[in-house]
């Protein structure tokens, strides 16, 4: 009767931890998790890194979360990696998991990565943002928004070391990002979407218009599938989205416009670059509709779509902000011009709070 509850609760369909190994002799009950004292701070442990059972499957070993080592034995570098492999980072997509790298990298430059974990203190953390103020960078100085991101990661990644136990000291708590003033860049005219449109191949023709319809970020637009285009009963076209960023899902309209066109590229260019990248190779029903042609079974790059702006931008003379973010605002702009009020925007755009357009509106293309 037990074991039929946990299934219907979703407890027992996923795998075992480190810890969940049933009681042993060393203080361990079953759920995973070490007995604790109620006085004791959160994720504060002793000796359970060392401790740990590794859990067997087929007689290979699995591969532990944590590295196996006694309290002061964890360096820097091996926290971090740690705290990257944490199964509640799984869904993080692989450019978000390099990011987060990159960022702990200059943590780890600056304080060293050979460095115990719990010999970790305040100081360390001034020094580390006075290097991050420091006008002797080799890329220049960081912008507020660029700072308070890579400041919110590193804060993650401490946090995370305070509840597991490999802190002395919250030192996270001193990392606090500085306040970024909330900004929209201004949205596209449409005479200059119309020399967008004009001036690219058939493929970002429809992930301009795919974009504007739909005001995705441009990586949960990259990720669409053949089979996530829908229509409901009256004929309206729509997307079946993931919104990667709150781990949420809907639907996402798109117009006749934009479903012509899309189905124009996908009868004609898309078979034409296919065949151009991977030869005879059959592409799968449920395949990405802008698909890499250099990774197989992979969308296309988020950098690719970007560098591409850049070069529209300069051939188009445009002298503004040009991005595939900036399209999302176009889209939440184009909106607000159809009347919708600042919560249905919010669904609309897959925000989880509502956000003000308070643009200048502009007339439909």
């Amino acid at each position: 009767m037990a074991e039929m509850q946990n299934r219907a609760s979703g407890r027992g369909s996923t795998p075992p931890g480190p810890l969940a190994a049933g009681p042993d002799a060393g203080g361990l009950r079953p759920g995973g998790r070490a007995k604790r004292d109620p006085l004791e701070r959160p994720g504060a442990r002793h000796r359970d890194h060392a401790e740990d059972p590794a859990p067997n499957r087929g007689g290979a070993q699995l591969f532990a979360i944590r590295p196996v080592a006694g309290p002061g034995t964890l360096t820097l570098r091996e926290s971090r990696e740690a705290w990257l492999r944490d199964r509640r980072r799984g869904q993080l997509s692989a450019e978000t998991r390099e990011s987060y790298r990159e960022t702990s990298d200059e943590f780890l430059a600056v304080l060293g990565s050979d460095r115990f974990t719990d010999s970790l203190t305040v100081d360390d953390i001034d020094q580390y943002l006075d290097a991050l103020d420091s006008p002797t960078r080799s890329h220049g100085p960081l912008s507020l928004a660029t700072k308070g991101g890579r400041i919110g990661r590193v804060r993650a990644w401490l946090n995370w070391a305070w509840r597991e136990g490999d802190l002395v000291t919250p030192l996270g708590q001193n990392l606090k990002p500085p306040p970024v003033p909330v900004t929209t860049p201004a949205p596209l005219p449409p005479d200059q979407l119309r020399a967008m449109l004009a001036r690219v191949s058939l493929k970002y023709q429809t992930l301009l218009l795919v974009l504007l319809d739909t005001g995705l970020r441009v990586g949960d637009a990259l990720r669409l599938r053949r089979t996530d285009l829908r229509q409901m009963q009256d004929g309206q076209p729509y997307f079946e989205v993931t919104i990667s960023k709150t781990h949420s899902g809907g639907h996402s309209p798109i117009s006749a416009t934009t479903e012509k066109v899309l189905r124009r590229y996908l009868e004609r260019e898309a078979p034409t670059l296919w065949k151009q990248a991977w030869g005879t190779r059959r592409q799968p029903d449920d395949g990405y509709i802008f698909f890499s042609t250099q990774r197989w079974g992979q969308p296309l790059n988020r950098r690719t779509v970007e560098k591409h702006f850049v070069q529209l931008k300069a051939k188009t003379g445009w002298t503004g902000k040009c991005s595939p973010h900036v399209l999302r605002h176009t889209a939440g702009n184009f909106a607000a011009e159809m009347g919708l009020n600042e919560v249905r925007i919010a669904q609309y755009l897959g925000h989880r709070t509502p956000v003000s357009y308070t643009h200048l509106t502009l007339p439909t293309i």
